[in-house]
């Protein structure tokens, strides 16, 4: 796991995308990821930053966000495809148990190879 580090939060007078000044109705937003101080327009945005603690989705900037968004879907495709592979092998194990279990003490050896091949097939 990557070792939380929290940016330091720039406090700046303007956005630090399109440079427009903040006021009461266009006030400032700090990137999570990098923590450069933008206005509203250019923070629509939320990702999970990995870098933080949390895993709920927090707001970004238009620039950090590409890359954010990008490596978020990688991370869910790859614990999908993990949680497929764990689900898999339950089943073929879970059936390879039953089996087992379900075998009376008089059967023999080479019915066990079988499950036990048909379960590594």
């Amino acid at each position: 796991m990557a070792q939380f580090k929290p940016k330091r939060w720039q406090v700046e007078d303007r956005c630090g995308l399109c440079n427009v000044e903040f006021s009461l109705m266009n006030t400032r937003h700090h990137c999570r990821s990098c923590g450069r101080s933008v206005c509203g327009k250019h923070s629509r945005n939320k990702v999970i930053v990995p870098t933080s603690l949390s895993k709920v989705p927090q707001r970004v900037c238009d620039k950090c966000y590409p890359n954010l968004e990008t490596n978020g879907r990688m991370a869910e495709i790859q614990e999908k495809a993990r949680d497929g592979r764990r689900k898999r092998l339950e089943e073929i194990t879970g059936r390879g148990m039953e089996r087992t279990t379900m075998m009376n003490p008089g059967e023999s050896c080479d019915e066990m190879e079988n499950v036990r091949r048909g379960i590594d097939a």
